[in-house]
């Protein structure tokens, strides 16, 4: 056993593929996605992987505050500075570490 100062590496919990099927599913078909980071992505070193995302499939993003700097804030994609009007706008919103914001997306969005 390790100290107990010692930090640990958690293991990655992967989706149910059905859903992540049913949501890879919903994201083609979407006309104005949207990516919304939050505070778990600051935590789990998957910066890269979300930067891949977003730039593979063409999805702007907007990250919270405490998890900006994932991806830069000059990127094209970015709407780090417009959240109300990318939430509104948007269709779709893919929330990604940060439950809370669905409830924000939800509340702002004129489509739900």
């Amino acid at each position: 056993m390790g100290s107990s100062t010692q930090l640990r590496e958690r293991q990655r919990i992967s989706g149910d593929p059905a859903l992540v099927d049913r949501a890879l599913d919903l994201i083609a078909a979407a006309k104005r996605p949207i990516v919304i980071g939050g505070r778990w992505g600051a935590w789990s070193k998957a910066a890269a992987t979300l930067r891949a995302f977003v730039e593979n499939a063409g999805i702007p993003f907007y990250t919270t505050p405490i998890s900006r700097g994932l991806i830069p804030e000059d990127h094209p994609l970015s709407h780090v500075h417009a959240r109300s009007t990318a939430f509104r706008e948007a269709e779709l919103g893919l929330c990604v570490w940060d439950p809370a914001q669905l409830h924000n997306f939800a509340r702002s969005s004129a489509s739900i």
